[in-house]
């Protein structure tokens, strides 16, 4: 079972964490999906480009990300498959601004 699961890993995409480099798009095109991709966190988010998290791929601080990098769409299936291939195992859509966002307070779910 031990030398499957090796083979299993060995066979999928790894991702390095240096360099650490964007992926350059030819195109000027709006981009309404980004995906923020982290390395060190093995993770990878898509987001709509009017998220408070994401704010058009600058993020929370409208700036670089320093060990994350911002990856532009133009379409959330092409963005789910940049976020698949580069984790397979970590990534996800953003539950504030894709997914659904359910809050509760003491009478149950906020509507």
């Amino acid at each position: 079972m031990i030398v499957a699961s090796d083979l299993y890993v060995a066979t999928r995409e790894r991702t390095d964490l240096l360099p650490i480099e964007p992926v350059v798009s030819d195109d000027d095109s709006p981009k309404p999906f980004w995906v923020l991709h982290s390395p060190y966190h093995r993770t990878a988010k898509a987001h709509a480009s009017d998220c408070s998290s994401c704010n058009g791929g600058l993020g929370k601080n409208k700036g670089p990300a320093k060990g994350s990098i911002w990856t532009g769409f133009t379409t959330l299936d092409d963005a789910m498959a940049f976020a698949s291939k580069k984790e397979p195992d970590g990534y996800a859509v953003c539950k504030l601004c894709i997914g659904s966002y359910n809050t509760l307070n003491t009478y149950g779910r906020r509507r």
